[in-house]
């Protein structure tokens, strides 16, 4: 795509040199900018005034001062529907934006439509009232992701799938064809209304098969039939001549193997229907819903033939496509085979009688700690880190017992320590509940747990590791809430804010998170990759492990087992049509290569590096081999980050801090005399430690052209942060600084995160 800067600047990107501007673009351009948000008013009012300084076009100057990231978003902001922006224009400026666009030569219609500010992924109120009527939502649900969405900014649609409340299919079906009905023979009252006319059935006894509906569930068609109304064959032919297709009784009609085959039973079943026959490019399909759009376009999508619908009642659909399917799977071998002289058994068959083997002795293990009363323990120990709030749980063996300690907001606390003889048992526990091997305790192993604690079922990853005291072993508790995050919710500033937002809609290039083990780094790409519009994309994550499964992405796990390697694996995901592609972590060489080399072919690469600071990202590159015009080509933002943790606003105190602890953050205790500053207590509600909760400080470096300039140039590290400073760049210290000023954080926890 054509970028924004161009030298020529009589001529737009993209058109012929002879072409010049028209004023009308420009007035339209002024009359749409002047409804946009405060931002973009500042930026008009600047470039009316250089026009009447330097008597130049108003297009021209907007051309060169403003991005076409910007002009995006702020089409994207009048597209929006009326009801999520009170007094501000709706779809006819948003029209015109877009005429503005196109005439002025920013983008092409094709690039509005195709890479649009999170087009697809915007709330649309007509799809939400749909999916509420169709079933699919409650209105409560709907109303707590509208709330989550306007503190968190985070897409509606992808809250309620990382919800589990939805499938990606199902908001693509609504926002497609505008409703999300079951998949039914037709509407009752309808049903009902054309079955009169018909003359087949009688008000009075339309009325009591809509009595029995309600109370009882049934289909209409079937209460009709069973109680002799109407007979199969009437009530088919009359839905028949509704929908405008032929009828027919699967229980009589002969059905080709071959056209049954060409659907999966699990497709058959969700969509309520079953190819009959197959002839040429043509397949009859029987369907209790003929309507169902989508199902047909998925069927022409799988088998490339023109789909022939005809028309089949619900109960004799479900009934036949399992009779049907069960014909065409393979019989198991008769008893005694083996003896007759079968094959002896495979290895895969074997490792199956190994593992069940093993299932036995695990619980064996389980019935044994139960006796013992372990399992209250390891319940009461999960239950207090959920409470508490921890990230992980820490059994360490000790000399005088087992220790478990908790991590909260990122610091361990110690919690309680356990009989010696306790030890064994609460570790095999553990490890029967993760399916780890109780009887291994030479090796470090890994594994999976869920436990049920009241109505929710929380999800843990267990790590064992040999010591010379014994097993250590730790738990993580795998919280989507603490993972699932808006951009919004970081903690960025309001100017980082908006230069990541703009960075994520980029199409192409390499976005780098940096900072330290336990920074929060996964959740912040986590949230990037939450902005990108999964019903157009195909977004594919590579991550060791995948600890959090994402709804509508593709989700790959290295295991170096198998040689399943970062590069090997983003070599694999390029010949996959990627558009979005996260790495877990750029380690080596080989990775840093191939993802670059991503980035520079119209990929967008998301991943994360460790270096202390921003700027340290492009040191990190060029150490791992990566030159600097290929840095400077791939890599157009950086985000450095630390995690603080929020002070409890419960019991927290005004004090005034000592003067080295201000000039350690950069301030200058005569200027900050009238600001106020709190220190940590503790009270129950943050379990006595004076914190509760995290908040992130970032560092946010634009690759703009100085920046690339100087790193070409060869510049050192402290050059260019020199530079990136002047030009607007907020450190860590003056972010956390920030967050100290607002009373979120303590002068002290700023300073433990950010001293090196």
């Amino acid at each position: 795509m054509t970028g924004m800067t161009e030298s020529n600047e009589s001529n737009p990107p993209g058109k012929p040199a002879s072409r010049a501007f028209s004023p009308k673009p420009s007035k339209g351009l002024e009359e749409v900018l002047a409804h946009a948000q405060d931002e973009t008013r500042r930026q008009l009012q600047d470039a009316i005034e250089k026009k009447k300084t330097t008597g130049r076009s108003l297009t021209d100057i907007l051309r060169q001062d403003v991005d076409r990231d910007m002009f995006k978003r702020i089409w994207a902001f009048l597209e929006k529907p009326a009801e999520e922006k009170p007094g501000q224009p709706a779809s006819p400026d948003a029209r015109k934006m877009k005429d503005v666009l196109v005439e002025g030569g920013w983008m092409t219609s094709d690039e509005m439509s195709a890479d649009g500010a999170s087009d697809a992924d915007r709330y649309d109120s007509a799809v939400g009232r749909a999916l509420v009527e169709s079933g699919a939502l409650t209105e409560e649900q709907l109303a707590d992701a509208l709330a989550v969405h306007g503190r968190s900014g985070a897409s509606v649609w992808r809250i309620l799938i990382n919800r589990g409340l939805l499938a990606p299919k199902e908001i693509a079906d609504a926002r497609k064809y505008g409703s999300l009905k079951p998949a039914s023979t037709a509407d009752d009252a309808a049903l009902a209304e054309m079955l009169v006319k018909t003359g087949l059935v009688t008000d009075e006894q339309c009325r009591k098969a809509m009595a029995e509906r309600k109370a009882t569930g049934r289909e209409v068609t079937q209460i009709l039939i069973d109680s002799y109304v109407v007979t199969r064959t009437q009530l088919g032919v009359a839905l028949a001549k509704e929908y405008g297709i032929p009828y027919v009784d699967l229980n009589q009609a002969e059905i080709d193997p071959a056209a049954v085959a060409l659907l999966p039973e699990h497709l058959c079943e969700e969509n309520r229907m079953l190819p009959i026959a197959v002839a040429g490019d043509r397949v009859t399909v029987a369907m209790a819903n003929p309507n169902d759009t989508s199902a047909r376009e998925m069927f022409h999508m799988m088998v490339s033939k023109e789909v022939v619908p005809v028309l089949a009642f619900d109960k004799d659909l479900l009934q036949v496509l399992k009779r049907e399917h069960a014909r065409t799977q393979p019989q198991a071998p008769a008893a005694g085979a083996a003896a007759a002289g079968a094959p002896a058994r495979s290895p895969l068959t074997r490792l199956k009688e190994r593992l069940q083997g093993a299932a036995g002795s695990m619980q064996e293990m389980a019935t044994m700690v139960e006796r013992m009363g372990v399992v209250d323990v390891v319940t009461s120990i999960i239950e207090g880190a959920i409470h508490s709030r921890a990230t992980d749980i820490h059994l360490e063996p000790q000399s005088y017992g087992l220790r478990v300690r908790y991590r909260i907001d990122g610091m361990l606390y110690d919690v309680m320590t356990l009989p010696e003889k306790m030890e064994e048992e609460v570790v095999a526990r553990v490890k029967v509940l993760s399916n780890m091997d109780v009887t291994e305790r030479r090796h470090p192993q890994d594994g999976h747990c869920s436990i049920e604690i009241g109505e929710r079922t929380y999800d843990m990853r267990a790590a064992t590791l040999p010591t010379v005291l014994g097993e250590k072993l730790v738990l993580r508790m795998l919280s989507a809430d603490e993972v699932f995050l808006g951009l919004r919710e970081l903690g960025l500033e309001a100017e980082q804010l908006r230069t990541v937002e703009a960075a994520v809609a980029r199409p192409y290039g390499m976005i780098l998170v940096t900072g330290p083990i336990a920074a929060g780094k996964t959740s912040t790409l986590y949230a990037a990759l939450s902005e990108i519009d999964i019903f157009t994309r195909n977004v594919v994550t590579i991550e060791d492990p995948v600890e959090y499964r994402l709804p509508g992405i593709n989700q790959v796990e290295i295991d170096h087992r198998v040689d399943r390697t970062f590069a090997n694996m983003l070599r694999a995901v390029l010949r996959q049509d990627a558009n979005v592609m996260m790495v877990g972590e750029i380690r080596d060489e080989d990775t840093a290569a191939v993802a670059v080399r991503a980035a520079m072919t119209g990929h967008m690469v998301f991943s994360t590096l460790h270096a202390n600071d921003a700027v340290g990202a492009i040191g990190a590159l060029r150490h791992l081999g990566i030159p600097a015009y290929l840095v400077t080509s791939a890599v157009h933002t950086v985000a450095a980050q630390r995690l603080v943790r929020k002070v409890c606003p419960r019991c927290r105190e005004p004090y005034t801090p000592d003067e080295s602890l201000l000039r350690a953050a950069g301030l200058d205790p005569q200027e900050v005399r009238r600001m106020i500053f709190y220190k940590a207590v503790g009270c129950k509600e943050c379990y006595r430690t004076g914190y509760r909760g995290r908040t992130g400080i970032f560092e946010i470096l634009s690759m703009d052209e100085t920046i690339k300039s100087m790193v070409l140039a060869g510049a050192g590290h402290d050059e260019i942060v020199k530079a990136a400073r002047e030009r607007g760049m907020m450190s860590l210290m003056q972010a956390g600084v920030k967050k100290v000023q607002e009373g979120a954080v303590t002068l002290e926890e700023l300073l433990r995160v950010t001293t090196l």
